[in-house]
């Protein structure tokens, strides 16, 4: 077995929230920078719904 003394990692990863409060600033910062596409087949209903 060896040691590694250093070594770095990066993770990504997506984290779903439900019914997050937020003040109307942010909320309208958040809801603008996503371009809704109603084709787009890649949110669930309920993301569909949150958007709404």
């Amino acid at each position: 077995m060896k040691k590694i003394n250093n070594i770095t990692v990066t993770v990504t990863y997506t984290v779903g929230l439900g019914n997050v409060e937020v003040s109307d600033n942010v909320y309208e910062g958040l809801t603008s920078q996503y371009k809704f596409d109603p084709d787009d087949t890649s949110l669930t209903e309920a993301e569909l719904e949150a958007l709404e």
